[in-house]
C-alpha cells in the first residue's frame, strides 16, 4: 500500500541504467500483473504501475540471413546436432532450444505426399510445420533406421555459444540473436516463396498481429 506511482517510475528509470528497454518493459509488465492482483482483491486502491510502459518492443528485423548463406553455414558445421538445430531454426522456424530439444523422430513425419513436423511448446498449443526440400535431406540423412527417440541427441544447454564458435571459425559476422533472427527470416522466407502470411504465422505459432509487429 506504501508504494506509490513515483516509487512505480524510479524502479523504471532504475532499471534502464541496467537492462535493456524491452527487457525493463517486461519487469515493469511482471510488476503491473502483480499490483493488478492486489487490486482486484481490493487490498490497494490503485495500481501503481498503470502509469509505466509496460507494453512489448517490437522485435529488431533488420537482418535477415538468406538461403544461400544459411547453406553455406551449415555445409561447413561439422557437429551433426548444431547442423541440425541451425537448420530447424532456419527452414522450420522453430524455437530454439524449447522446441528442438525436445523433438523426437515420432514428430517427423517423412513419409507420404506431405512432409511435416508436430512441434509442441509449452506456451502455446501443438502446430504443424511444413518440411522443405532443404530441411528434408538432412533430416533424411540423419533419422535412425528404427524407433524415435530424439531428434537432437546432445545437450542444448550452450547452443548459442557453439553457434558463434562456428561462425567465428568460418569467418561470418554473428549476427544478434543467433537463432531468434533465423526464426525470423524463416518467416520472412515462406511468405517470399509465395505462402499466405496468416497460414505462416500458424506454422510459427504465433497471429498475424505478432508476425506484423516482431517478424515480418
Amino acid at each position: 500500500r506504501e508504494i506509490t506511482v513515483g516509487d512505480a517510475r524510479r524502479f523504471d528509470s532504475h532499471g534502464h541504467g541496467k537492462h535493456s528497454k524491452a527487457h525493463q518493459r517486461t519487469l515493469n509488465r511482471y510488476a503491473k500483473q502483480a499490483f493488478q492482483y492486489a487490486q482486484d482483491h481490493k487490498w490497494i486502491e490503485s495500481n501503481p504501475f498503470n502509469k509505466v510502459k509496460t507494453s512489448a518492443l517490437a522485435g529488431t528485423r533488420d537482418h535477415f540471413v538468406d538461403s544461400e548463406q544459411i547453406a553455406s553455414i551449415i555445409k561447413q558445421c561439422k557437429d551433426p546436432d548444431l547442423k541440425l538445430v541451425i537448420a530447424l531454426a532456419r527452414y522450420a522456424g522453430l524455437r530454439v532450444p524449447s522446441e528442438v530439444q525436445t523433438l523426437t523422430w515420432s514428430d517427423v513425419r517423412l513419409d507420404g505426399e506431405r512432409h511435416m513436423i508436430q512441434v509442441a511448446h509449452h506456451k502455446t498449443k501443438a502446430r504443424k510445420v511444413p518440411i522443405l526440400p532443404e530441411l528434408k535431406v538432412l533430416l533424411d540423412a540423419r533419422k535412425p533406421a528404427e524407433g524415435g527417440g530424439k531428434v537432437i541427441m546432445g545437450s542444448c544447454a550452450n547452443l548459442r555459444r557453439e553457434f558463434a564458435s562456428l561462425l567465428e571459425s568460418i569467418k561470418v559476422k554473428p549476427w544478434p540473436k543467433l537463432f531468434q533472427t533465423l526464426r525470423q527470416s524463416c518467416e520472412n522466407d515462406l511468405v517470399r516463396r509465395g505462402f499466405n502470411a496468416s497460414t505462416v504465422a500458424n506454422w510459427m505459432g504465433h497471429s498475424v498481429k505478432v508476425a506484423q509487429e516482431h517478424y515480418m
